[in-house]
């Protein structure tokens, strides 16, 4: 394969090189940069005439995710704090002086700060209620909290959390030990995902729309950040709609962590006889 460029050296370059040789891609071809030199609307970030090709590379939130690795997570014990100081205030009686290891769902992390000491006091009122919390391990319970409200008509939304009893011990008093996803940094990763791929479908079918090829590829880069499931669990019947009636004819996913490529994914096509 070889490549001649028109434009000057993008940071995109690599990503597309990599594509090409997944693809098994063996052409002598003239590269174009139309959002180079197209400055009078918006344009993809490369051409490939030979194959009539049309690419345009999204970064998955990189600096984003790379911040989140590096900030302890604090969220956890803070609410396994505020949860142990409110259960000093109640006699649960004998039975039920247990230390309890709770696995939290990755949906915990749709809380707010602000609303912690809310949730730590209906998470209470949970263990209160429902003592088979205490006394059975692997049992499963659920907490319905309000996350938010919907704007118009302040009509509350609610997270249905899911958590599971790991684990159970004779203890001085009742107390909790929250533990986050076994994935770890995951209670970030589908919020965040399902946001980011919402904006990359709509910022690349922009870039498609007065740009003429038969094969419009949106490329996104993942330094993982996610996986595939992820992905296809964010990528919901809204957008699939949406997709159909865009300019998008694939999406793929290039999951790498410098210098390795882990893999390539073809996470969406118009083509119903690929599927």
């Amino acid at each position: 394969m070889k490549l001649t460029y028109q434009c000057q050296e993008k940071e995109e370059k690599r990503y597309l090189e990599d594509f090409l040789k997944f693809k098994n891609i063996q052409i002598e071809e003239f590269v174009h940069c139309p959002d180079q030199t197209n400055r009078t609307e918006k344009s993809p970030d490369y051409y490939l005439s030979n194959l009539n090709m049309a690419i345009e590379i999204k970064k998955m939130m990189v600096e984003k995710w790379e911040q989140m690795l590096r900030t302890p997570d604090n969220r956890t014990p803070e609410i396994e704090g505020l949860i142990n100081n409110l259960l000093v205030q109640f006699d649960f009686g004998d039975d039920l002086k247990k230390k309890i290891t709770i696995l939290c769902p990755e949906s915990l992390n749709k809380i707010k700060k602000r609303k912690f000491n809310n949730f730590a006091q209906l998470f209470v009122e949970k263990l209160r209620s429902d003592k088979k919390i205490f006394q059975e391990t692997n049992y499963r319970f659920e907490v319905k909290f309000v996350t938010g409200y919907k704007s118009k008509n302040r009509k509350e939304e609610k997270e249905n959390l899911i958590f599971s009893v790991v684990s159970n011990y004779e203890s001085d008093k009742p107390e909790v030990k929250l533990v986050p996803p076994a994935s770890g940094g995951a209670i970030w990763v589908l919020e965040h995902i399902r946001l980011e791929l919402e904006k990359m479908i709509n910022e690349a079918s922009a870039k498609f729309i007065s740009f003429k090829s038969s094969r419009k590829i949106l490329l996104l880069v993942d330094y993982y950040l996610g996986n595939k499931f992820h992905y296809e669990e964010c990528l919901n019947q809204d957008m699939k709609i949406k997709l159909l009636k865009s300019n998008l004819d694939e999406i793929w996913i290039q999951f790498r962590r410098d210098p390795d490529i882990l893999m390539h994914y073809l996470l969406w096509t118009g083509d119903k006889s690929v599927l």
